[in-house]
């Protein structure tokens, strides 16, 4: 019996990426001119300015090197409740991360009527801060909310049991 081997070799041309990628979904031209010239840049937030102890973010067309992601907040809960030899526990599981244009202090908290605190700290451009917490918690959270400066966001706990 014999065995053929086929090589198959190919091109490509590092100089130059377009996402599209055949059998995915049309991107418009706009979209991709928006993401190549908004989308990022390696330094977040150079074009802030420290006035009267505070950070503010300034650019001259509201962009500047700024990347899309800062103003971003986002946080994620779940629960699961178990029964191991007739002790009930309940695993609460938060992540988050923040991305702002200025410092701002921040608070991460489970909710049900009453608060525990998760997490707090101070979130300082360009660097963002993210986390992680996993804890058996005394109480019947349901929900969990995060607030940065004046800003909350509160998303309910999705119960996994």
């Amino acid at each position: 019996m014999a065995l053929l081997l086929v090589s198959v070799v190919s091109a490509v041309n590092y100089n130059y990426f377009d996402p599209r990628v055949n059998n995915w979904y049309d991107i418009r031209d706009w979209e991709l001119d928006i993401c190549q010239k908004y989308g990022g840049t390696d330094q977040s937030s150079t074009g802030s300015t420290v006035a009267n102890g505070g950070t503010t973010a300034t650019s001259a067309n509201g962009f500047g090197t700024s990347s899309l992601s800062q103003g971003t907040i986002t946080i994620q809960g779940r629960r699961q409740s178990y029964n191991i030899a007739g002790y009930n526990e309940t695993l609460y599981e938060v992540s988050w991360y923040i991305e702002s244009f200025t410092q701002e202090s921040y608070t991460i908290e489970l909710i049900d009527g009453t608060v525990q605190e998760v997490q707090s700290g101070t979130v300082t451009p360009p660097t963002p801060e993210s986390g992680y917490f996993a804890d058996y918690v005394v109480g019947d959270f349901t929900s969990v909310k995060l607030t940065v400066g004046s800003q909350e966001l509160e998303v309910p706990l999705v119960d996994m049991t």
